[in-house]
């Protein structure tokens, strides 16, 4: 039955072949995966997943614009890497349009390298995927702690609401950014 399962779910019977577990922990663990990339919403499903990981030593990291797929996946240090499909209210096509981009230009440099080039996509970037991002940890990796997005910056406006102005500003701009500039034509990102 295991050959049967679908292409996709290969990364997770990597990294549970990887720890040699006995096959029906095997099969149980592939089968909770597969329900779970099959209905998203199933979140016993996937407290069971990384209940599973947890107790085997497999380190379940959140989110990040720089590594995730739609799915589960295995990345380069063993550890599964939850996916964009995973983080509730989350569109489906901004999570394709950062793993299309990523693959496009390579991984984003910082925060506002992710947001000048996720702005210019066809999807663009709002200000709701600007925050489910920041919260769930998809942006820890740039050394963002995820308080600075509900601060109030020197403007009086939310760090948040700044960025999603600029993302804006940056689509409106054009390909080539227009000489827009945070630190002009939005305002100082210096926080309270």
């Amino acid at each position: 039955q295991i050959e049967e399962m679908p292409q996709q779910y290969n990364a997770i019977i990597d990294v549970l072949n990887i720890f040699d577990w006995e096959k029906s922990i095997l099969c149980t663990s592939y089968q909770n995966a597969y329900n779970y990339l099959s209905e998203n919403e199933k979140w016993d499903e996937i407290k069971k997943i990384m209940g599973d990981c947890k107790s085997h030593g497999i380190k379940v990291m959140n989110p990040d614009v720089n590594e995730s797929q739609m799915h589960f996946s295995v990345n380069k240090e063993g550890n599964v890497r939850f996916g964009f499909g995973g983080i509730k209210s989350f569109g489906e096509n901004m999570g394709h349009a950062i793993i299309e981009e990523r693959e496009r230009g390579g991984r984003f440099a910082d925060l506002m390298d992710f947001v000048e080039r996720m702005a210019q996509t066809s999807i663009g970037l709002s200000r709701k995927n600007i925050e489910l991002l920041a919260y769930c940890g998809a942006f820890d990796s740039f050394g963002v702690d995820r308080r600075v997005f509900e601060m109030t910056t020197d403007g009086g406006n939310i760090f948040v609401d700044v960025l999603a102005k600029y993302a804006q500003l940056m689509r409106n701009s054009g390909d080539d950014g227009g000489g827009i500039s945070l630190f002009g034509d939005v305002e100082e990102l210096i926080l309270k």
